[in-house]
This record gives structure tokens, C-alpha cells and sequence, in this order.
């Protein structure tokens, strides 16, 4: 952590005092002072930061991916200090039919009137002849069996997000409901700075000194747009990125520096931490095992064995109490049995049916082809797509720039020791080739895990997998820089920048905009 907050702090002269009232001219001269792809980044996320204010104020209250439940879930704790829990489905039944009410949290009527940007909380406006427009139906039923209606299905979500935006929330408190969402929207933006910011520290652990990278990887993040979408909505998903980030950028420092107890424990610190915003962080835990053991080497066995477990250590620590909850309140670690009961009823789960195996939904085509709308497109809950062809130019570029990057990886490790390179620089080549495998197999595990939940659930979302954009950023960029001539890649990067701008304003102007302004 105080790596991170050395590269933070930049290029100030050693001595130089620190003020708070340093006169402009002093600021601009050291920001001119700084090398030109810093100064680049930085411009960038001032850009970035604007855009997310954009992004703020023009989706409509609630429509963004369960902004709902999330909001319900943040008032909860600000208001009840307590975390909501899920219905259990025999015992809501038994009390629904004696009249009763069982324990269970359910979202708040007063957000009834966005209920069509939520799960299983009917009923459409107008239904039933108008009485479900301002109440909502207690239940409804599938052969003849109750189900609840309008549960709180982020329950649960590990809570560390949501008590990070209760300080917002109870400042906000005197505003309407639809002000203190956009509040708390606005207090995802730094999220997302950080991830831009670290997705620059990433290439310059890996890349020192290529500038090509330094630009391009960042630009490509910062306006990837489903990514940044959610950096600009009331959900968790966008701390767990932050921190899921974090965690890959303390990696690739590790491999081109090594593993130290300090560090180890730095990512035990922030993996705990991860663990209590989302359980996907989970995912994280072997590319570290991975990287220790790499970076170590597998004979070192206690000396890697003795930081993992620090790293481990660290991370259960942290996270134990939430893990303990959820086995208390549900008798497992995640609630998802109990999610998938109460799902049944709206066919989210494939009760009645046989679920897909892992290799059925890898080789699916409709299922890729969704995953990849939802990746670019998506917005307002899965309501605003775009068409097919800007899709497929998107996908076909894609596609090249990682197949050219795979072969240079491929390159990488089956080249020579070049001629007259010292053992330092043969060392150093070698843990960037390796932090390299590292992004592309982070890549694999994001998705893989996707794939193991489209087996459980229906509703599998490409989002459960936007951690991995940065390294899959890195990795688009390198096969860019091995498909330009040297001469060319200045302009390449330009081109990046151009391109990504042009793909945000298409997709605001000919789809977004009209769909909620224009209603068209």
C-alpha cells in the first residue's frame, strides 16, 4: 500500500514541501515537469471524472442494474443498523398462509414506482385493473404454490459497501429519495477513478518503459462502457472492481519485485476486504497462489507456503464475521440455495430441467453472443442494446488484437535468451512475460467463473466478470502495439483515444439519449 501511495504522490523533488495553497504557476510547473504519459493519465481521469457526472445525472432514477436492491439494501442498514436478510421460502409460506408475517426483508413500497428495474417484484402498471399501480400484489404463484413478491434479493451481498455509502446516505437524508440516489451514484466516481488509475500502475509494472501501453490501456479502460456505466450507479460491483484491481496491481509488483511479508499481508488486507464487498473476489485467490508460488519458486516451499498463509490469514481475519453470518443465518456460505428457491418461481433457476454443464454454455453461441451485448451494451437493466453490426466490428476488432497479442505471448516464452542481455535484464524480461500470463489467465478464470454460474442460474450476467477488463485492456493493447510499425504507434495511440471517445458518443447519441429522451 505505501508503493501504491508512492506512484500516487508522483515525481515530487525530494524536500520540497508539500502545501495546500501551492500558487497555480507552481502547480502547472509541476505538472509539466512530470514524464508525458503521467501527465497524459491525469488529464484523463479529469476527462473520466466528467464523464461519470454525466452518467450520473442522465440515466433516470433506479434504472440501472439493481439500483433497487441496492438502495433498499444501504436505507437498511443507515436506518435499521442491520444487515436485511433473505425470506425463508417454508417458513414465508406457512405464515402467508395462516396471515401472518415471517422473517424476511422486502423492498420499500415507496420505491414501488421503479419496480420494473427490479427482480421479481411485480406486477406492470395498470395491472390486476390498476390496483398493483401504487401497492404491490403479497405474492404470486407458480402451480399453485406462493411465492413472495418483492424480497430483498441483494440481501446476501457481503455489506462493506453498503456501510461505506451510509455516511451518504444519512447526509443526504433531506433530500427525496431520487436526490439521494443520485448522490450515492456520484459517490461511485472515485471508485472509478482508482481503477483507471491502477490500470496505468498495472502496465508500468509490467512495461516500464513502454508509453505506448502507459496510454492506451487506461483510455481503453476509462471509457470501456459498460464497465464505466458501473461506475456511475448505487451498486457494489464497482467497489469489488476497485478492489479486485487493487489486488492485480499488488501482484504484478510482487513479480517484478517479489513477494515480501509486507506485501503479503498488504493482500491478505485487501482480498479480506474484497471478500466482504462481493464473494466473486474469491476468484482472485489462485491467480495469487499462482503468482507467489511463481515468483518464489515451487521448491521454496516454506517460503512461499509461509506467505500464502499470512496472505490467507489476513484475509479470513477480515472477513470471518460475514462468513459466520451468513452460516448462522442460512446454513451455508452464500444463500444462493435460498436465492434459488425464491428465483424459482420467475424461471431464473433450472428447476424442472436439466441445467447446462460448463462445456455446453462455453461452446453455446446465444449464450457468448449475449454476454458480449451486455459487455458493450446493456444499459437501463438490460433494456438499451445496440445493433448487431456496430457489435460484430467491435467483437472482430477484438478478436484480432487478442489472437496477435496470444502469439506474442506464445513468442515470449519460447524465445532465446537474447544475445548479450546481463541476468538482470534476462530476469526482468522473464517476470514481465510471466505478469503478461498473469492478465490472460485472470481472464480465463473471470470468465470461467461466469460459465460456472450460467450452470446454476439462468440470469448470468457479463458484468460477473468485469473485473477482469483491465488485464483483458492490457492485453487487447499489446496485440494493437505488436500489429503497429514503431513509427506508427504514437498515432496509434491517438487512434485509441479518438476511437474510444467516438464509440462512447455513438452509443449516448443514437441509443441511450433517444431511448429514455426521444422515446424513440
Amino acid at each position: 500500500m505505501a508503493e501504491l501511495a508512492g506512484e500516487i504522490r508522483g515525481s515530487r523533488a525530494a524536500g520540497e514541501p508539500a502545501s495546500r495553497t501551492m500558487p497555480l504557476s507552481r502547480w502547472w510547473a509541476a505538472f509539466r515537469a512530470l514524464p508525458i504519459t503521467r501527465q497524459y493519465v491525469l488529464l484523463l481521469l479529469v476527462a473520466v471524472f466528467a464523464k461519470q457526472a454525466f452518467q450520473v445525472v442522465l440515466f433516470p432514477p433506479f434504472t440501472g442494474h439493481d439500483e433497487v436492491a441496492h438502495f433498499a439494501y444501504i436505507r437498511t442498514i443507515a436506518d435499521e443498523h442491520r444487515i436485511p436478510i433473505l425470506p425463508n421460502l417454508d417458513e414465508w409460506r406457512a405464515a402467508y398462509e395462516n396471515g401472518q408475517t415471517a422473517d424476511g426483508d422486502f423492498l420499500p413500497l415507496d420505491l414501488y414506482p421503479y419496480n420494473a428495474f427490479a427482480l421479481d417484484w411485480c406486477c406492470e402498471k395498470g395491472g390486476n385493473r390498476g390496483l398493483y399501480d401504487t401497492k404491490p400484489a403479497a405474492a404470486w404463484s407458480l402451480n399453485e404454490l406462493p411465492f413472495p413478491n418483492g424480497w430483498q434479493y441483494a440481501a446476501n451481498h457481503p455489506p462493506l459497501y453498503y456501510v461505506g455509502m451510509t455516511p451518504v446516505y444519512w447526509a443526504t437524508e433531506s433530500l427525496s429519495v431520487v436526490g439521494q440516489q443520485y448522490a450515492l451514484r456520484a459517490a461511485a466516481i472515485p471508485f472509478w477513478l482508482v481503477i483507471v488509475w491502477l490500470s496505468y500502475l498495472m502496465v508500468r509494472n509490467i512495461f516500464p518503459a513502454d508509453s505506448f501501453l502507459a496510454m492506451t490501456v487506461p483510455t481503453f479502460v476509462a471509457f470501456q462502457t459498460q464497465l464505466s456505466y458501473e461506475g456511475a450507479m448505487v451498486n457494489n460491483d464497482i467497489l469489488s472492481f476497485a478492489l479486485f484491481t487493487l489486488i492485480l496491481y499488488q501482484l504484478t509488483r510482487g513479480v517484478r519485485f517479489g513477494f515480501t511479508l509486507p506485501r503479503a499481508l498488504g493482500i491478505g488486507f485487501v482480498l479480506g476486504l474484497g471478500l466482504l464487498t462481493k464473494g466473486t473476489l474469491v476468484t482472485v485467490t489462485p491467480l495469487v497462489a499462482l503468482a507467489m508460488v511463481y515468483r518464489i519458486g515451487w521448491r521454496s516451499f516454506r517460503e512461499w507456503g509461509a506467505l500464502g498463509a499470512a496472505t490467507a490469514a489476513v484475509a479470513a481475519a477480515i472477513s470471518a464475521p460475514w462468513f459466520i453470518f451468513l452460516y448462522r443465518t442460512y446454513g451455508n456460505f452464500d444463500g444462493l440455495e435460498q436465492i434459488s428457491a425464491l428465483q424459482s418461481v420467475t424461471r431464473r433457476t433450472y428447476e424442472g430441467s436439466d441445467a447446462p454443464t460448463v462445456w455446453e454454455l462455453f461452446w453455446n453461441w446465444q449464450f457468448v453472443r449475449e454476454r458480449w451485448w451486455e459487455t458493450w451494451s446493456a444499459f437501463g437493466w438490460r433494456r438499451i442494446g445496440m445493433e448487431d453490426w456496430l457489435l460484430a466490428t467491435i467483437g472482430i476488432v477484438c478478436v484480432v488484437l487478442a489472437v496477435r497479442a496470444l502469439i506474442y505471448v506464445g513468442q515470449l516464452f519460447t524465445a532465446h535468451r537474447q544475445e548479450g542481455a546481463t541476468d538482470g535484464q534476462h530476469e526482468s524480461r522473464r517476470h514481465d512475460r510471466f505478469a503478461l500470463l498473469l492478465m490472460v489467465l485472470t481472464v480465463l478464470v473471470a470468465y470461467g467463473a461466469v460459465l460456472q454460474f450460467g450452470t446454476l442460474f439462468a440470469l448470468t450476467q457479463a458484468r460477473y466478470y468485469f473485473q477482469a477488463l483491465v488485464p483483458l485492456a492490457i492485453i487487447l493493447m499489446v496485440g494493437l502495439r505488436q500489429l503497429l510499425p514503431v513509427a506508427w504507434r504514437s498515432y496509434g495511440a491517438g487512434g485509441v483515444l479518438v476511437a474510444m471517445v467516438a464509440l462512447n458518443v455513438v452509443i449516448y447519441t443514437q441509443y441511450v439519449i433517444p431511448y429514455w429522451y426521444l422515446g424513440s
